[in-house]
């Protein structure tokens, strides 16, 4: 029981860093990459080779990043890397900063989804699993698979941290 409280926890810490990130969404968004290709006939855009962004506080590092159009007009991000990373200062100067395989953006309903081998770490607390899904409007964090038993979460709390 205080394992699952410990977990629900350091999910609950992330899950209000990565909601300042929708409070801060004003402000210029900058990617570089080696190349980048734009196709009108799907209209995606695609950036390959050592793609950094930049936004307000985040930046994210990743082999490559396509950004498509959705249905309805919205908008996704997915990138993917060996691994993707990507870093954030939080309003309290604390930052949060995190790894997979593979991630997903829904711009129109801010949320991020960090797929294989997920890693999100915030004030030397480390939550890792298969996936990792924030809902950047809400703030609310979900970790593991549900569908799949052999899917395994791991949350490492420093010591000082268990005892508030």
């Amino acid at each position: 029981m205080r394992q699952l409280l410990l977990t629900l926890l350091t999910l609950f810490s992330i899950s209000l860093a990565a909601n300042s990130v929708a409070q801060q969404s004003d402000g210029e968004v900058e990617i570089s990459s080696n190349t980048v290709e734009h196709n009108g006939e799907n209209g995606t855009l695609v950036y390959t080779g050592n793609v950094v962004v930049r936004h307000t506080d985040i930046t994210i590092n990743a082999s490559k990043l396509t950004i498509a159009e959705k249905d309805d007009g919205g908008h996704i991000v997915r990138v993917s890397g060996s691994p993707i990373r990507f870093k954030q200062a939080a309003v309290d100067g604390k930052s949060i900063s995190g790894e997979a395989r593979q991630g997903r953006y829904d711009i129109d309903l801010e949320t991020l989804v960090l797929q294989q081998n997920a890693k999100v770490t915030q004030n030397g607390n480390t939550v890792s699993g298969d996936t990792i899904s924030v809902n950047l409007k809400t703030g609310i964090a979900t970790a593991g698979n549900k569908k799949s038993t052999s899917s395994r979460v791991r949350t490492v709390i420093k010591s000082g941290d268990a005892k508030r």
